[in-house]
């Protein structure tokens, strides 16, 4: 959850990801709900509240420490190297039994290192900030907008054909908490100071975490 100015006109938007409905924000419930989550009603509300009760240390009788919370994460010094242990005999004997070849790990790393990852993200926003007719469609028509750009196949495949953006104001702060048949990511408002910068240092600028919403750009 971010922290954001106390300005008492912006609002949070609350969208929808089930894939039978548009999902436009609304303003219904002003609160920091947003992709992956249903429309706020009285009984999402409900259930969300018991649920939170049922769970140990969440509620407003017993919120846990940071420090109690913390130590749900621990895990042991080497849990590392043995993952990495296991991956690799794992890969071995993939490649003995001929399922894989000795490259098509190196392969599929590489795809998502250098041609599928947040940097094509950063592209999208980055188009959105110089180009005001490519980002009113990004928000109107995702996938038709993604089509105009030079990227990656795969940006529309199983996932990008069910892509939508959504756009912040000075007025409007949207977060993703999580997605479901819907891939929702933010347009970041453009930081002040930005004009005249290209649109290649823009996309540099980019964080995953401004996609998300959980932190300015």
């Amino acid at each position: 959850m971010t922290t954001r100015p106390d300005t008492s006109d912006e609002q949070i938007s609350n969208v929808g990801s089930d894939a039978r409905t548009p999902g436009f924000p609304t303003r219904a419930f002003p609160t920091l709900g947003f992709p992956g989550l249903a429309r706020f009603s009285r009984r999402n509300m409900l259930l969300a509240a018991s649920a939170a009760a049922a769970v140990p240390g969440i509620g407003a009788d017993g919120i846990e420490p940071a420090a109690a919370q913390a130590q749900r994460f621990e895990y042991p010094a080497d849990r590392e190297a043995k993952s990495a242990a296991r991956a690799l005999a794992l890969e071995s004997l993939l490649i003995e039994k001929g399922i894989i070849t000795g490259n098509t790990v190196n392969t599929v790393l590489s795809f998502f290192e250098t041609q599928m990852g947040p940097f094509n993200g950063a592209k999208i926003v980055a188009r959105a900030w110089v180009d005001p007719a490519f980002k009113q469609l990004l928000v109107d028509d995702t996938p038709a907008a993604i089509a105009r750009l030079d990227l990656p196949k795969g940006m529309a495949g199983a996932e990008g054909e069910h892509m939508r953006a959504v756009a912040n104001s000075p007025a409007v702060h949207n977060l993703v908490i999580c997605t479901a048949q819907i891939r929702w990511f933010v347009v970041p408002e453009r930081p002040a100071g930005t004009d005249g910068v290209s649109e290649a240092e823009l996309a540099k600028l980019i964080t995953a975490e401004g996609m998300m919403g959980v932190a300015r750009v």
